[in-house]
């Protein structure tokens, strides 16, 4: 790899791993071309999602060519490294049939936003139930024409499994707590109906 990233490409030595791997790409056999000459559009972006703190990832191109920065490879699995510049469709295959109906509204100008959704993404062994909270935004070029997708996400699985749980705890402790009720009520109940006096009563019922 390239220790110093020519300044004429969009990735700037402060964007990390990422940055690097795509320096290193031959990008004269890859179908976006030579970094230099690509939009100014394309540039910007690519520095601001390799420069991010924040999950970002975006998709160029009539086959959606993807970049994506340190802090999103590092929920990616197995799928990293070797799909930096390569087409969304071919490494999100498994759950393409998710991902399409969004991303055509996003190509159409919709962006789109959504909480806490669920995916089954393959993450190196198998395909694992995962949650995410994400923003997709159109990239338009210089003529207005919408050529790409950019997108933030934050992975909400451990959030959304531990919310689950403590559901499952709660509706447990209101089973129980209704047993409980219903034997305490029996206990009184019989316990009136038995007993000669109020003194009488309260002694079974404490016993």
């Amino acid at each position: 790899m390239n220790a110093s990233p020519r300044p004429d490409r969009p990735f700037p030595a402060t964007g990390g791993e990422c940055a690097a791997i795509l320096q290193a790409i031959d990008w004269s056999r890859h179908p976006l071309g030579e970094p230099a000459d690509w939009p100014v559009e394309l540039k910007t972006a690519v520095r601001i999602c390799l420069t991010s703190q924040f999950a970002s990832m975006l998709h160029w191109g009539p086959d959606l060519h993807t970049v994506y920065n340190d802090a999103y490879a590092a929920r990616l699995g197995s799928k990293h490294p070797g799909h930096l510049g390569q087409p969304a469709r071919d490494w999100w295959s498994e759950i393409w049939d998710q991902l399409d109906p969004f991303f055509t509204k996003v190509l159409a100008g919709q962006s789109y936003y959504t909480e806490n959704a669920r995916y089954t993404p393959d993450r190196g062994d198998k395909a694992r139930e995962a949650f995410f909270t994400h923003s997709h935004s159109p990239l338009w070029d210089e003529t207005g024409a919408i050529r790409g997708i950019y997108l933030t996400v934050v992975e909400t699985t451990a959030q959304v499994q531990a919310e689950a749980r403590s559901a499952v705890l709660t509706d447990e402790l209101k089973h129980r707590m209704k047993n409980t009720m219903a034997m305490v009520q029996s206990i009184v109940n019989q316990a009136l109906r038995r007993a000669t006096s109020l003194a009488e009563a309260r002694q079974t019922i404490t016993a």
